[in-house]
């Protein structure tokens, strides 16, 4: 099984793609989608074609993103969730079915405990994709948990590196 795991930003997208078959989990690939400074529209451009890039590199079955939250600014958050709209509009043009996951559920998935450190979080990802050293920026190692959390969600007992 091929996932495609999304942190939605509306200047950086993080994302990563892994491979799990039973109890394994392998990263394909894991980068940042720089959407630049340009107007919001041509940012959500260059998100929704890079996506579906990925998605045509790659060929995952499924994709998945952290769900929506509201932070400390109201046009922020606003931002983001055009973003996300670009990212399923991406997803959904090339018929992979998109899910949604809580940031608790990264967390429960990844560490075993819904309110988990965001160091605890990145610990934990770099053991299971066999990953030494930083994982920077840090959007790239929050979708590679987004997966690997998706991936548990998916496999009976959970997958494991």
């Amino acid at each position: 099984m091929r996932i495609l795991g999304i942190d939605p930003g509306s200047h950086i997208t993080g994302y990563a793609v892994i491979d799990v078959s039973g109890n394994t989990i392998r990263k394909v690939a894991m980068d940042v989608i720089k959407a630049g400074d340009g107007s919001l529209g041509q940012r959500l451009s260059t998100i929704y074609n890079r996506v579906q890039a990925l998605i045509d590199e790659f060929k995952p079955e499924y994709a998945v993103m952290e769900t929506s939250y509201w932070g400390k600014s109201a046009q922020s958050s606003i931002k983001v969730a055009e973003a996300r709209g670009a990212i399923v509009a991406a997803v959904a043009g090339r018929n992979i079915p998109v899910a949604e996951i809580s940031p608790a559920e990264v967390k429960k998935g990844v560490t075993g405990r819904g309110q988990a450190s965001k160091e605890q979080v990145e610990f934990m990802v770099k053991r299971i994709a066999g990953i030494a050293g930083d994982i920077r920026p840090r959007d790239a190692s929050d979708a590679l948990a987004i997966s690997i959390a998706y991936s548990n969600r998916m496999t009976p007992g959970g997958a494991r590196r």
